[in-house]
């Protein structure tokens, strides 16, 4: 049976929030409003004779991408309570829709990236169900594909966001070995955590390397060595 993960010391978030506003390319929203989204045109149907709806995926990204800008980090960060409260609703209502259409048969592996990027984001808002609906979709997303590159990454981010560190790493991996540059930070990251301090550095620096221009990855590793990061 899944079990929710406990929400995670400080190190260990603050460490992964790290990962996820390099991953999603975020940067502060304090300042923006969350959209407005009418979720009843997310299935349109379909022009007869043919019979049936077609998901709207642009709108999905859409209020997807918007979600990450906010929530992709813990903690979440809105300009206001309706905006986070909109939010939360909107990633329940997503989850639901997305839950019920996809959850018997074959999906495709981009839906289900979608779909386990839609549950990480919805558990750092704290909505109900977001960490099990994550999990569940990364690994029907790997049983369906296990060399998704994207997928690997993701799904290893999201264990090691929620203080699964050590099992965040096969996936970090993979995801290292098809290319996926930002896993070298996030194994430098999870071997921070479990205290492995060498193979952090490693890897730090192995990103810093193929990333030159990141400033904050130069700091953590000038922290790192200086001690200043347990």
């Amino acid at each position: 049976m899944y079990q929710h993960p406990p929400r995670q010391s400080s190190r260990i978030v603050w460490a992964f929030a790290l990962l996820l506003l390099l991953a999603i390319g975020c940067t502060s929203t304090q300042a923006a409003e969350y959209g407005r989204y009418d979720l009843t045109q997310l299935a349109k149907q379909n022009t007869p004779p043919a019979k049936g709806a077609t998901l709207d995926m642009a709108l999905v990204d859409r209020i997807l991408t918007n979600l990450q800008q906010h929530a992709g980090n813990y903690p979440p960060q809105f300009d206001s309570p309706a905006d986070a409260q909109r939010a939360q609703a909107d990633a329940k209502t997503l989850m639901g829709m997305l839950g019920a259409v996809f959850s018997g048969g074959p999906a495709p592996p981009d839906l289900l990236l979608r779909m386990g990027m839609l549950g990480a984001v919805s558990h750092n808002m704290d909505v109900p169900g977001g960490a099990a609906f994550a999990q569940t979709h990364f690994e029907r997303l790997l049983k369906t594909d296990p060399a998704h590159a994207v997928g690997n990454f993701k799904y290893g981010t999201f264990l090691g966001n929620t203080g699964r560190a050590k099992e965040a790493l096969p996936y970090l991996i993979k995801a290292k070995n098809k290319g996926v540059t930002p896993a070298l930070y996030a194994i430098g990251m999870s071997y921070l955590m479990l205290g492995d301090k060498a193979l952090a550095l490693e890897n730090l620096q192995a990103y810093q390397k193929a990333v030159p221009g990141d400033a904050a990855a130069g700091k953590l590793i000038e922290a790192v060595r200086a001690g200043k990061i347990d």
